[in-house]
């Protein structure tokens, strides 16, 4: 008797070759995987990119996911996606990630239970507002920091004793 994978657990490692990404119309990326290691070809009418290891291994181990949040599986490595595929691929790897490190804080104005950013970052002047102070910011480690605005961006300080004194001021009202 042959035993059938049980898909809700087992890692299923695709081959690029197998894997197509397109748009059709609006921001929704879509996967045709004709990878034999699934059993037929299907197409993911919502794929959902992301990275195993963001931070270490950023063009490795990259899941596939369904609008149901359930795995697809994963590109090892991207060596063989076709040129459209891998911009597409790019592209939502980017949007996903896209946290600007702040450089300078101009601006903090807290109002009831919300405190409204101005900064400068590496990706130009941003203004968020941030709700629930204490689950928004975290400190990660040797001064880095974290702060997830009330849209789910998220923005970086490296390090904040590096941050000028005049920010370093601004920042010590609300943190």
């Amino acid at each position: 008797m042959q035993q059938s994978a049980n898909t809700d657990f087992d890692l299923i490692f695709l081959d690029p070759a197998t894997v197509t990404f397109f748009r059709t119309g609006g921001s929704a990326v879509r996967a045709t995987i004709a990878d034999p290691k699934i059993g037929y070809e299907r197409t993911v009418l919502i794929c959902q990119i992301a990275r195993a290891f963001p931070l270490s291994l950023q063009d490795q181990y990259i899941g596939l996911r369904d609008a149901k949040d359930k795995d697809v599986g994963m590109l090892e490595k991207l060596t063989g996606l076709d040129a459209e595929s891998r911009k597409i691929l790019d592209e939502e790897l980017e949007r996903r990630y896209f946290v600007p490190t702040i450089q300078r804080v101009t601006m903090v104005k807290k109002e009831y239970d919300t405190v409204n950013f101005e900064v400068e970052t590496d990706k130009g002047a941003r203004k968020f507002a941030v709700q629930n102070l204490k689950d928004s910011i975290q400190e990660v480690s040797g001064g880095r920091v974290l702060l997830t605005d009330r849209t789910g961006s998220r923005y970086n300080i490296p390090d904040y004793r590096k941050l000028d004194e005049k920010t370093l001021a601004i920042l010590s009202r609300v943190l």
